[in-house]
């Protein structure tokens, strides 16, 4: 910069101040964050960790994050290097740059690498060894820095100088000493901290990332550094690297993470030029980055950065360079009229104010933001003396402004402030982080420059007088006062009156005086005694002298006096066409004659295609009087300008109530001619869904155009099967161009269905679009779906359902639910599960339920039932299937699990005994067994399950037990508390199954269990000795059966007369 010497030689006196101070250790609680790795357009890479450690690194709270998604589409601005020839100092002076030479606190960016020793970073990371970083390279020469390189560092330094310009600390690339990076203590005044820009991540901390740095380690006592690898930012890029490091920065001074609920780091919004991201989140992406406070949606956090930064780190806001009002602005100095300043918006808050003074006329000024990585978005407004705004700016898509306008001589204050962009909650951005430089360029008019003489015009007036008025007298006027002499020539010319017979040929020049703008010129009349029409002659301006003509041409009008025979003129009007922008139609009325008399007519409009109520002009009616003399008249009628497009329209004026002439031609047409055109917009092409009944006849579908064209458009559209064939008879095939003539937005595609006869389901078919000309194709593809309205008569359909057999392994047992006949209309049922001996509490299978829809014409619905694969060696197990809701034929279906767990020849089998006791007796004790003596532990569960005797009627009470065989036994007993009531009833059963089996194979899995009733006359032994038998029996035939299905086995039982009979019924059981 232009101090660089003095700011090099301050920089190195408080360097050597520092290094003289006391340091001092102490431990604290610390808080590591590192940002993300970004390689150039590669692939994703790294990690991005945040630790928080005391003392040391507690691993146990590392936090990581991914980096962001590379394939995301990034603005030209933000990838590519910038590499100019513009240098804010020599190559020289690369490691001697400042922000902000006298400031006391420091940022040092080292970029010619580093040896960091005795930190938290070498313990935790290097066992306390030396931390060797290389300097930066990009070239691959790291023994010295190439000119590109140089050039690269000087970059990077004036980009995070733009983020950190705001606040009153000093970026510098010269190294201050270690002394000078620390906080030795209260009475320390200056102290900073040190980023070690170059080397990979890799080569110490042991993960991806672009960057690392402990929060709140500015402060510290210790020269402890941030680090920025070179390798995980794209080769040293210019933009990541400089991000990563302003980042890192905002750590060190107390800041945490920018993110969202669901990442960590928020990679901005928007796009462009105004593309914005927080520094403290993902600024690789974005031009605009800035710190925040958590203003965008779903922030994570709201932390204050600007508050943080200037109130815990011994720094504040820069000195305000600027006064904020027009009392206290700076003066804009030009020279020869071009003026040039450079500024500073510290803050959200601040305004700085310019006061120039200027000429009359067009002044033009840039306020544009820093070149490289602005966080300023300007906006500029220019005040006049009194106060009042002239103009504004601020582009909407750009962060610079300009101010380009006419003002008149006087004192003007232009104020530059920071600003926002849009919703900050969509694409946009607050005014919060609009902190940063600006320079003003541009011209103004030199206030000693005169205004520039007014050039006035030149018009000449028309007369109409008598022909013994002796003198046509012409007013030549000037259309402003100018401070310049101006002179013209006049002269007369012939039109129907010719000089010498009616007036008297003349020219001369006029001279206007400076501040004259009206002179007279004076022609003679003949007065004659002929009768005559009324005659004309001209008067022509030429040869202007410091004006310019604007009516060049005045037309004396000179009526006969004498007295002519008594005439009928006819009136007449004429036809007009005008642009629907010209703003008025004016029609001229005439007469056929001169007359003495007055002649008056009414002319009047009237609706044609043009509609005065519709807003295509104004009606109107006016009485035209022709004086004596007089032969046209001028009716003018308004023309409504509208932003529609429509074809030409026309209205009439008619004439009407005649005095002192006949109508000639009594009808005027006005034909306005549409000025409005057809938006150079591409319309997009879409078609609808259609659905019919097969017995329309027809699917006609509407093909759309989004837009109105200006020009033709054509696109082909062609049938397609799909569920329906037109080669069996669905519908035809078609295939048409349809033609959209300018102007037109729909067209319609007809297709013929075929009504048959057959009972089928609903079929569809596709109407495609193609080969688009004038127009894009939006939604090409429209489904025609054709109703079957054929019915099945007189059909009830029945509903069965089959039994499956599945291996424990195959994961479903899918059933298949069939329809007797096919029906017209829609058909529910639904399937659920039942418990057997595979339950699905105890995980055999997953208890499930459907309703299955048939539609019409549909005979099959398959219902599919998940099964679980243990790990248990267990006898076969079943689960059943039944149907309700509908007409059933079979409604139960049975699922067979075949056990797939290896077996050897040496397992043992168990099984469980029947038992029968009295109501009264207390206990049921069933006695599980082993066939043989366990040599290690078995176990089995035992459950009873409700037949005629049920837990809910107070029968016996449920129970279910693991039961354990501990090595060398061979039985177990199974109890089930029996209930005494005191009701006269039959004899009763329930069930106890055995399952899940661990070492031992089930080889009988269900036992009986008969309570014999002790009320009453039905106590009879041997009936319920007989009765309990039948019900066992019965059982072991029929495991699946409820107690109903036996109740209606035992009356047919109890009924029977003969032994045939009986025999007949033992024998089904059997």
């Amino acid at each position: 910069m232009s101090e660089q010497s003095l700011r090099r030689q301050a920089a190195r006196s408080r360097a050597k101040a520092r290094r003289n101070a006391r340091r001092r250790n102490t431990r604290r609680r610390l808080r590591l964050e590192s940002l993300e790795q970004r390689l150039l357009l590669t692939t994703l890479v790294g990690l991005d960790a945040e630790f928080l450690a005391c003392g040391g690194v507690d691993l146990d709270h590392l936090e990581v994050t991914p980096t962001p998604d590379l394939t995301q589409p990034l603005d030209a601005a933000t990838i590519t290097e910038l590499e100019s020839t513009t240098q804010l100092a020599t190559l020289g002076d690369t490691f001697a740059l400042h922000s902000n030479a006298n400031a006391s606190k420091t940022i040092y960016l080292d970029f010619d690498g580093h040896t960091t020793s005795g930190t938290i970073w070498n313990s935790a990371f290097n066992s306390g060894a030396d931390i060797i970083t290389t300097a930066y390279d990009f070239d691959g020469n790291g023994s010295s820095f190439s000119d590109a390189e140089l050039q690269r560092i000087q970059y990077i330094w004036q980009r995070v100088a733009e983020d950190f310009i705001g606040f009153d600390v000093d970026i510098t690339t010269e190294d201050p000493g270690a002394a000078a990076l620390s906080k030795t203590g209260s009475g320390d005044s200056e102290w900073g901290v040190r980023v070690v820009i170059g080397g990979s991540s890799y080569d110490w901390y042991g993960a991806g990332a672009g960057g690392v740095a402990y929060v709140g380690s500015y402060n510290w006592s210790s020269d402890t550094p941030a680090f920025v690898f070179e390798a995980q930012l794209g080769n040293g890029h210019e933009k990541y690297t400089a991000e990563a490091i302003s980042h890192e920065v905002g750590h060190t001074l107390g800041l945490s993470h920018d993110g969202t609920s669901s990442t960590g780091y928020y990679s901005g919004q928007g796009s462009g030029e105004t593309g914005w991201a927080p520094i403290m989140g993902v600024g690789y992406y974005q031009n605009l980055t800035q710190w925040s406070k958590g203003e965008y949606s779903d922030a994570n956090q709201k932390q204050d950065d600007l508050s943080i930064i200037t109130s815990n780190n011994g720094f504040g806001y820069r000195a305000d360079d600027y006064g904020n009002t027009d009392a206290d602005a700076a003066t804009l100095t030009s020279l020869d009229g071009s003026v040039d300043a450079y500024g500073i918006i510290e803050r959200n808050t601040d305004t700085d104010v310019f006061s120039f003074t200027t000429g009359e006329g067009d002044i033009s000024l840039s306020i544009d933001e820093f070149s490289r990585g602005a966080n300023l978005d300007i906006l500029a407004e220019l005040f006049d003396a009194t106060g009042t705004l002239i103009t504004a700016s601020n582009p909407a898509s750009l962060l610079g402004a300009s101010i380009n306008t006419f003002v008149t001589a006087g004192t003007y204050y232009l104020h530059i402030s920071g600003t926002g962009s849009g919703d900050p909650l969509a694409t946009g951005y607050t005014d919060y982080g609009s902190i940063g430089q600006y320079t003003i360029t541009g011209d103004i008019v030199d206030p000693s420059t005169p205004p520039p003489a007014v050039i006035p015009t030149i018009s000449v007036s028309d007369v109409i007088l008598n022909e013994e008025d002796g003198n046509a007298i012409f007013t030549v006027n000037l259309s402003e006062a100018t401070t310049n002499t101006v002179t013209v020539d006049i002269a007369t010319a012939d039109d129907t009156a010719f000089s010498g017979s009616d007036y008297l040929a003349k020219s001369q020049t006029l001279t206007f005086a400076a501040g004259e703008t009206s002179k007279t010129f004076s022609v003679s009349l003949v007065d004659d005694t002929n009768v005559e029409s009324t005659e004309t002659f001209s008067v022509n301006l030429s040869n202007a002298a410091n004006a310019t003509l604007a009516d060049a041409q005045g037309i004396a009008t000179i009526l006969d006096t004498d007295a002519p025979p008594a005439v009928v003129p006819t009136v007449s009007i004429n036809d007009v066409a005008v642009n629907e922008d010209d703003g008025v139609a004016t029609f001229t009325v005439s007469l056929s004659e001169v007359t003495t008399n007055v002649v008056t007519v009414v002319a009047s409009t009237e609706n044609f295609t043009a509609q005065a109520g519709a807003g295509d002009y104004v009606a109107k009616s006016q009485t035209l009087t022709f004086a004596a003399g007089e032969t046209t008249k001028t009716f003018t009628v308004s023309i409504l300008d509208d932003t529609e497009v429509e074809i030409d329209e026309a209205f009439q004026v008619s004439l009407s109530n005649v005095i002192g002439a006949t109508i000639g031609d009594g009808q005027g047409f006005g034909t306005i001619m549409d000025n409005d055109v057809i938006e150079a917009v591409v319309p997009k092409l879409s078609i609808d869904n259609v659905t019919v009944n097969e017995g329309d006849g027809l699917a006609t579908f509407t093909v759309t155009l989004s837009d109105a064209s200006a020009e033709t458009v054509t696109v082909f559209a062609s049938t397609k099967n799909f569920t329906a064939q037109a080669g069996s008879g669905d519908y035809i095939s078609t295939s048409q161009k349809l033609t959209f003539e300018a102007g037109e937005t729909s067209k319609t595609f007809t297709v013929v269905i075929n009504d048959d006869t057959t009972v089928e389901n609903d079929e569809s078919f596709m109407v495609n679009l193609s080969g688009a000309t004038g127009a894009e194709v939006a939604d090409s593809q429209g489904v025609g779906t054709i109703l079957n309205d054929d019915m099945v008569m007189d059909v009830t359909p029945e509903v069965s359902i089959n039994d499956v057999t599945v291996n424990e392994g195959d994961g479903q047992a899918v059933f298949t639910v069939t329809l007797s006949e096919a029906s017209s209309e829609a058909i529910t049922v639904t399937a659920s599960t039942r418990n057997y001996t595979a339950q699905a509490g105890q995980g055999d299978y997953v208890s499930t339920s459907q309703t299955l829809t048939f539609a019409a014409g549909e005979t099959t619905k398959t219902f599919a039932v998940a099964i679980n694969d243990d790990t248990l060696i267990e006898s076969t197990e079943k689960f059943m299937v039944n149907l309700s809701g509908a007409t059933i034929a079979d409604g139960q279906g049975v699922c067979t699990i075949i056990d797939n767990d290896a077996s050897t020849p040496t397992d043992l089998m168990l099984s469980i005994s029947d038992a029968m006791v009295s109501e009264d007796d207390g206990l049921a004790t069933f006695t599980v067994s082993l066939s043989d003596a366990a040599t290690e532990t078995v176990s089995v569960m035992a459950s009873t399950k409700n037949f005629s005797a049920q837990v809910g009627s107070g029968d016996y009470l449920q129970n279910s037990q693991t039961l354990t065989f501990n090595p060398g036994q061979m039985t177990q007993t199974f109890s089930v508390v029996i209930v005494d009531d005191a009701t006269s009833e039959s004899n009763e059963t329930f069930k106890v199954m055995l399952s899940r089996a661990d070492g031992a194979t089930i080889a009988e899995d269900q036992a009986i269990g008969t309570i014999v009733d002790n009320d009453g006359a039905a106590a009879d032994s041997s009936l319920a000795e007989e009765q309990a038998q039948m019900q066992a029996a019965w059982l072991s035939a029929e495991p699946m059966a409820e107690a109903s299905q036996f109740s209606s086995f035992l009356q047919s039982y109890d009924s029977a007369d003969t032994t045939d009979q009986i025999d007949s019924l033992l024998r089904d059981v059997a």
